[in-house]
């Protein structure tokens, strides 16, 4: 199984353990918001054991998700982040796209996902954090000498897409459905038996 580049997972795992109730994923570069709706896809490679269709299951919440590993490169929702990764000269990269129902009375967040082998074990080495897309994007900001109409739009995405979240989760109000991206840092579909969003709510096909 393929493992994601440059990923924080230890630190992200640790800060949603100490949570204990809504697992946000996260990044140590920053502590502000993190991703809202977001997008971008490669041309994905077939062959992957978990790929090409859409996984169902709920947050520890109780809210409803659906998310489908990968997305086409022309889902309208990928467009802003595709600009912004090529003008700042990022890698390539695959998103997953959530559907997130919350059908309670309480305010809930986003959640991260995790792919896994068939063992299931989210804090092995091999584990694939896809983290969020307004994350990434966030990261993405931050490349040194970056050109000012790539900051643009980065302020552009953050303003207009991730609706002012770049590093937590997504807000869900009650009684909303969200859609928002998550990311895999890789031009081919890794291989993957489970999938998990937060920590320890599986979904399944």
């Amino acid at each position: 199984m393929r493992r994601v580049p440059l990923r924080v997972a230890p630190a992200l795992l640790a800060l949603a353990l100490s949570a204990m109730t809504i697992a946000c994923g996260g990044d140590d570069d920053d502590d502000s918001n993190r991703g809202a709706g977001e997008t971008t896809t490669a041309t994905a490679a077939t062959g992957s054991a978990g790929a090409d269709g859409a996984w169902k299951g709920e947050f520890d919440t109780g809210t409803a998700v659906e998310a489908e590993l990968f997305v086409p490169a022309d889902d309208p929702g990928v467009a802003a982040f595709e600009e912004l990764r090529q003008a700042v000269g990022a890698p390539t990269v695959l998103y997953g796209r959530i559907t997130a129902t919350n059908n309670g009375d309480a305010p809930d967040t986003g959640r991260f996902l995790t792919l896994t082998d068939a063992e299931g074990d989210q804090l092995a080495d091999d584990a694939i954090i896809l983290d969020f897309a307004c994350s990434k994007a966030y990261r993405w900001s931050q490349t040194a000498g970056i050109s000012a109409d790539a900051i643009r739009l980065y302020e552009s995405v953050y303003t207009d897409v991730c609706n002012g979240a770049s590093i937590a989760g997504a807000p869900i109000a009650a009684g909303e459905t969200l859609v928002y991206y998550v990311v895999y840092e890789g031009e081919s579909q890794p291989e993957f038996d489970r999938v998990w969003a937060g920590l320890g709510q599986e979904l399944k096909r």
